[in-house]
C-alpha cells in the first residue's frame, strides 16, 4: 500500500512541480533546498492513511515548517570577514602580567552586529554590515552608496571607535584574536 501512495505522490509532484513552485513564490519566499527537503520528507512519511489527503495543502504546510527551520538554523551565526576583528583591534598596549589580567568574557560577532544595528543610523549600519559581514570591497561600497572613500572611511572609523569603547570594559581588544 505504501508503494502505491508513494507512486501516486511522485506522479502528482511531476505534474504539479512548476505550478507548486509558482504558488510558493507568490505566497512567500522560495528556497530550492527547502523545496527538495520537503519533497523528500513528505515522500518518506506517506502512509496508507494519506491516500485521500490533499497533497498540495500538506506539501505547503510542510514546506513552511522546513523553510522556517532552515532559516532559523542558518541565521544563528554570523560569519564575518577576519578583517572585521583586525580593524576593531586597538593599538597594542603594554602586556600586563598574567596575575593582573582579568578574565575577559567572550564577545561574539553577533553582539557587535547588534550593538551597531541599534546604536547607529540605518545607513551607517548598512555600510558596516556590507564591509565586515558581506565583505564588500571599498570600490563596491563607493559604487553602492555613491559616497567618497573618505566619507565611508570616516563613518566606519566612527563605528569602530564607538564599538571599541563600548566593549572595552569586557576586554574586547584582548579577545579579538580568539574570535
Amino acid at each position: 500500500m505504501n508503494n502505491r501512495i508513494t507512486a501516486q505522490f511522485d506522479a502528482w509532484i511531476i505534474r504539479q512541480h512548476n505550478r507548486l513552485k509558482q504558488r510558493i513564490i507568490h505566497t512567500g519566499f522560495f528556497d530550492e533546498d527547502a523545496f527538495q527537503e520537503t519533497y523528500l520528507m513528505m515522500r518518506n512519511t506517506l502512509t496508507g492513511n494519506d491516500y485521500n489527503r490533499d497533497f498540495e495543502a500538506l506539501f505547503i504546510a510542510l514546506y513552511k515548517q522546513v523553510l522556517s527551520y532552515e532559516y532559523s538554523r542558518e541565521m544563528r551565526y554570523f560569519y564575518p570577514d577576519p578583517l572585521f576583528f583586525i580593524y576593531l583591534q586597538s593599538e597594542a598596549t603594554e602586556p600586563e602580567s598574567e596575575e593582573e589580567q582579568p578574565v575577559p568574557e567572550e564577545i561574539q560577532a553577533k553582539q557587535v552586529d547588534e550593538y551597531v544595528r541599534y546604536n547607529f543610523k540605518a545607513e551607517d549600519y548598512l555600510i558596516f554590515h556590507l564591509k565586515f559581514f558581506d565583505t564588500m570591497t571599498w570600490q563596491g561600497l563607493i559604487d553602492y552608496t555613491g559616497q567618497s572613500s573618505a566619507t565611508i572611511s570616516r563613518r566606519l572609523n566612527n563605528i569602530k571607535d564607538r564599538v571599541r569603547q563600548h566593549f572595552k570594559h569586557i576586554g574586547m581588544h584582548h579577545n579579538m584574536a580568539t574570535l
